[in-house]
């Protein structure tokens, strides 16, 4: 357990440190760096780990936080600086603490093989440059579970591994905002979707993890930096 921003938090999901379905990575203590109360790093690193009751060495350890705290709507804010090892899935979210889904995922990043969220992707339709980051919205609906993912329009002039750039999310009755740097990228207003968070109280996670192996990650260290963890009640 930590404390970071006036919060508890563990170094681990509150159900335990490996998925059996993503096994590959493990949430490692040693990868969770406390600066100060307001800052923490995130390692992703070559760390094995063998997990008998799955019967798999799991080679990465990951850094995950999971929050304490029951929340419920408001404004959740996070200053984050992304890690560049390949493939790295940085991300700042939340599930409820009854069930899965629902889930909010404020930013996911899928760095390429270089480690770079820059994407040379041009929409046609809208005119807008984007990086390799995602808002996520995970519903279920009559038993299937349905996801709502979103491209985040390019962040000029910022590398997003080497400056801060603040994650931002408000959740109402009425409406599910995302921001990035104060500035609003996607808005969510569909009853059906918001009905699904209803009654519920989220658990906030920030972890820095990998969604593929790549040969660096045997002696390469990925660094996420966190800062400024902020809650505010509506």
């Amino acid at each position: 357990m930590i404390k970071f921003c006036g919060y508890n938090w563990l170094t681990q999901e509150r159900w335990g440190n490996i998925h059996p379905e993503k096994s590959y990575v493990w949430y490692d203590e040693s990868s969770v760096i406390q600066n100060s109360d307001e800052e923490i790093i995130l390692l992703s690193k070559y760390s094995p780990k063998y997990f008998e009751e799955l019967g798999v060495e799991s080679k990465m350890g990951i850094g995950l936080i999971s929050c304490t705290e029951k929340f419920t709507y408001g404004r959740f804010d996070l200053d984050v600086m992304l890690p560049d090892l390949p493939y790295s899935w940085p991300a700042f979210w939340m599930w409820s603490w009854t069930d899965w889904p629902p889930e909010l995922d404020v930013f996911e990043g899928y760095s390429d093989n270089k480690g770079s969220y820059d994407v040379f992707l041009w929409d046609k339709l809208f005119k807008k440059h984007y990086n390799r980051l995602e808002n996520n919205v995970h519903v279920r609906e009559n038993g299937v579970k349905l996801d709502f993912p979103n491209k985040t329009p390019k962040i000029y002039d910022t590398d997003l591994r080497q400056e801060f750039n603040k994650y931002s999310v408000v959740w109402k009755p009425d409406v599910i905002e995302f921001y990035i740097n104060d500035m609003i990228v996607r808005s969510i207003v569909d009853k059906k979707v918001l009905s699904k968070f209803e009654n519920h109280e989220m658990n906030v996670i920030v972890n820095n993890s990998l969604y593929r192996q790549h040969t660096s990650h045997k002696n390469k260290v990925g660094k996420m930096i966190i800062k400024n963890f902020k809650y505010t009640s509506l």
